[in-house]
């Protein structure tokens, strides 16, 4: 059962089989529990989706697991997180995942939790100077911020936040934001943060970046939007950032526009299929993943998932690569082999690793290693025989490396 996402002729396609050119958006598997409001993370194949708010309008401590893989949902795969909340902002960083502000339903928070994907686990981190709901989290010169959002239901936040790890203590950043505003659309590239939208007393089209200086970041003022749009999610590939559905004047929206970083312009892509707000999501690869929200005029939430391919290949892992964002780097020789194939592997952390070796039904041949490596150029063999000492057949194979955050696989053919 372990092996499970190994699935027939091990091909990996990570989004089973999405189409070769970007089109419509389609429906992945729906998770479990409706929930909007919800917030959502990638941490190698899986996509964590944090609370959000459920039908009889409670704010959820639950965790749901995708994984990409699979096209498959777990609902009890991660532990709750102590307080219940939507509204909140998450964020990987130093490969673990901060669940920080949100609405526990009363009022907005400012309780931060840690969750470690390797132990399974939740700590608490300082909470936040101020209560902050529809905020934004970012990295910004290498250390976690906490951007804007609200206090209460008409009281917006201007200042930002930064989290000191060595101290764990939140600190006060030496900058502000240029409004106040929460239920913005946000993304940093290359150290520079692009705000679009939100709330600001109103909805606003207003749209700044923040430029990194010696001492803070001055902000700058760039396009409007095509209409003003709050409570969507910001998704960032390459140099573009999209920003998706979301509340707008006469109610939900399906709008995705596409701001060019390079271009310093505003596109369109396909709309959502339906319209919606407090959706999250996350990139994998060349693909936007958007989970969950609010529909119809009594906000709804939905357990709906889509995708939209939006490069010219699926999330395929080919010989030599590996998952999105992967680090591990695998080569064998010779390939195609008769007696021993050489694996060279490129360690990209201390970590513990599973080396394995399939055939094309997705059955485990060979346990080649399990344990801990060390960063750096490993080496390691095959002789073509099985776990139990039998020399397979002459075929294709596959060899796995994986850590509890990335996989590689390599296509290897074996002659007798």
């Amino acid at each position: 059962m372990k092996d499970k996402f190994f699935t027939i002729n091990l091909i990996l396609l990570v989004l089973f089989s999405l189409p070769l050119q970007a089109a419509d958006w389609k429906s992945a598997q729906n998770m479990h529990t409706p929930r909007g409001g919800a917030t959502a993370v990638k941490w190698g194949h899986y996509i964590f989706v944090f609370g959000g708010k459920a039908k009889n309008n409670k704010a959820l401590k639950t965790v749901e697991r995708y994984d990409i893989l699979t096209d498959t949902w777990k609902k009890n795969a991660v532990p709750n997180f102590s307080k219940p909340r939507f509204n909140a902002g998450a964020i990987v960083y130093r490969n673990k995942i901060y669940l920080i502000g949100g609405r526990d339903g009363s009022s907005a928070l400012k309780d931060v939790e840690i969750y470690d994907p390797v132990q399974n686990s939740w700590s608490e981190a300082q909470d936040l100077h101020e209560k902050r709901e529809g905020l934004a989290v970012h990295i910004l010169g290498g250390y976690l911020h906490a951007v804007g959002g609200r206090e209460d239901y008409h009281s917006m936040i201007n200042d930002i936040e930064w989290y000191d790890v060595s101290e764990n203590k939140w600190k006060e950043a030496a900058w502000e934001m240029e409004n106040p505003r929460a239920d913005f659309f946000s993304a940093v590239f290359h150290d520079t943060l692009y705000q679009f939208g939100g709330y600001y007393y109103g909805l606003t089209r207003m749209s700044y970046r923040a430029v990194p200086l010696q001492n803070g970041y001055s902000w700058q003022k760039m396009h409007i939007m095509d209409t003003g749009r709050a409570y969507g999610a910001t998704l960032i590939l390459k140099e573009k950032i999209y920003l998706i559905g979301g509340e707008i004047s006469n109610g939900k929206s399906k709008l995705v526009e596409v701001y060019d970083i390079d271009k310093d312009t505003f596109g369109r892509e396909k709309p959502l299929t339906s319209p919606r707000s407090g959706l999250t999501g996350v990139v994998a690869g060349d693909t936007l993943f958007v989970i969950g929200g609010f529909e119809g005029n009594d906000d709804t939430p939905v357990a709906t998932v889509e995708y939209l391919v939006t490069g010219a290949s699926p999330i395929e892992i080919e010989p030599g690569q590996g998952l999105p964002n992967s680090h591990l780097l695998a080569q064998g020789y010779p390939n195609p082999f008769n007696g021993r194939v050489v694996f060279q592997v490129q360690i990209p952390d201390n970590d513990e690793y599973r080396l394995e070796i399939f055939d094309v039904s997705g059955r485990l041949v060979k346990a080649l290693y399990k344990g801990h490596l060390s960063r750096g150029k490993q080496y390691f063999y095959w002789d073509a025989r099985d776990n139990h000492l039998q020399t397979v057949a002459s075929g294709v194979y596959f060899f796995i490396i994986r850590s509890a955050g990335e996989i590689q696989k390599l296509k290897i053919v074996y002659v007798r």
